[in-house]
């Protein structure tokens, strides 16, 4: 459900996030690692998805590095 429409103000429903919302939670990731560190993090957690689904696919080979 997108929400609700009372009037010409449109109200969110629980459990869904604005763009506002995602600023906030990009802010609040900036604030605590900084922003020098936010692309190794980005990238470490790509590298650990990439384990992750070879793993659950049964590949031998290992990812390149």
């Amino acid at each position: 459900m997108l929400g609700k429409r009372r009037g010409d103000v449109h109200t969110a429903v629980m459990g869904e996030l604005s763009a506002w919302h995602w600023v906030i939670v990009v802010g609040v990731f900036v604030l605590l690692f900084g922003a020098r560190r936010l692309p190794d993090a980005a990238r470490s957690l790509g590298r650990s998805a990439r384990i992750l689904r070879a793993e659950l696919r049964g590949e031998d080979e290992t990812p390149p590095t």
